[in-house]
């Protein structure tokens, strides 16, 4: 097998940059690429790279035509290949996997035995560790955090074509709805508690409008008439007082 890289500038933490040795993808023979801790850590075979301030280290395997790019890191006995990209400020770790199409970007962590493939994506602060699997169209972001499938715990084993900014491991118990009869009783009682104040003044604007339709307009006589003419004046005195008092 042809190398298609070497190992250059030894740092002081026995990192090497690589240097590409021939033409593939878009790298052209005499490139620098990342760093690496050997080339166990960087398949020949395949357009797979290392490059920018990227480091992978320990038994961490890129291969395929995955890519590990930025200030990206692969340790521990993490795998990145096929199509996969790890960038940014991503870190991949333990013996988590990342393959098919997926992308592990931002600060977001990979851990444990967690595995992010197909097209799903990893991003900003989340986190995928123990047992997770990451997969489908899956979208993990902001803080979001998911972990292994230990169903006493609540906690969630996998996610798959859905879009979450925060996953907890914490099962939240959906809200019983209150029977139809419970409900109505309730909103009536509430609505009483609203309007008890003010009873008194709503039982003399009711009256009011007793008095017009049967008094004035019920043919009565002019005795009755002017009786409630009377009690129609003490009525009205109360309401504007009243009504006076809400505008202040």
């Amino acid at each position: 097998m042809s190398k298609k890289y070497k190992l250059v500038n030894q740092r002081k933490d026995g990192l090497y940059q690589v240097k590409a040795l021939i033409d593939f993808n878009d790298v052209k023979a005499g490139d620098l690429g990342g760093w690496i801790q050997s080339e166990s850590n960087l398949s020949h075979e395949g357009i797979c790279w290392v490059l920018g301030s990227a480091e992978v280290y320990g038994n961490a395997r890129v291969s395929g035509n995955a890519e590990v790019y930025g200030n990206a890191r692969a340790y521990g006995n993490a795998e990145v290949y096929e199509n996969a990209e790890v960038y940014g400020n991503a870190r991949v770790y333990g013996n988590a996997e990342v393959y098919g199409n997926a992308k592990v970007c931002g600060s977001a962590e990979v851990y444990g035995n967690a595995e992010v493939y197909e097209k799903a994506a990893v991003y900003e602060n989340a986190a995928a560790y123990e047992n997770a699997k990451v997969y489908g169209n899956a979208r993990m972001y902001g803080n979001a955090r998911m972990c292994g499938s230990d169903r006493e715990s609540g906690t969630m084993g996998e996610l798959k074509s859905a879009v979450v900014s925060k996953v907890i491991n914490k099962q939240v118990k959906p809200k019983k709805e209150k029977p139809m009869k419970e409900l109505m009783i309730s909103k009536v009682k509430t609505g009483y508690q609203v309007i008890k104040p003010y009873e008194k003044y709503i039982i003399l604007a009711s009256l009011l409008i007793a008095i017009d339709y049967f008094v004035f307009k019920g043919g009565l006589s002019d005795r009755i008439k002017n009786l409630a003419g009377k009690v129609v004046t003490k009525i009205e005195n109360i309401l504007d007082k009243f009504i006076s008092r809400l505008g202040e």
